[in-house]
């Protein structure tokens, strides 16, 4: 299992929040319907299940996505915050989302 995003390799993706861990890390929301997976979010986290599940965004994941929210991490135990932003910047390039939100729930 695992998903690759340019030189990024991400954990999952996980349907369950449980087996993902509280640590520092990137992770990358997706939207898995029967026609495949979507890539919808990206985002860092000093503590990526606690960030996930405070998410003032998960109710916009939920309502733009019509099969399972399903969360890929790498988790970056050595980044600090702005490592991981560029990590993401990356990612959200490579993917075509659009560009992060100025302010993050996981935030340094």
């Amino acid at each position: 299992m695992g998903i690759k995003v340019g030189e990024h390799n991400f954990d999952g993706p996980f349907l369950t929040r449980a087996l993902i861990q509280d640590k520092p890390g990137v992770y990358l929301v997706i939207c898995r319907t029967e026609s495949g997976d979507e890539f919808i979010d990206c985002d860092e986290a000093r503590q990526v299940r606690t960030a996930i599940m405070e998410d003032e965004r998960m109710s916009v994941w939920e309502r733009n996505c019509s099969g399972n929210i399903l969360i890929a991490v790498m988790y970056t135990p050595r980044l600090p915050s702005p490592e991981r932003a560029v990590v993401v910047a990356e990612v959200r390039e490579l993917s075509k989302l659009p560009p992060r939100p100025e302010t993050s729930p996981g935030e340094d």
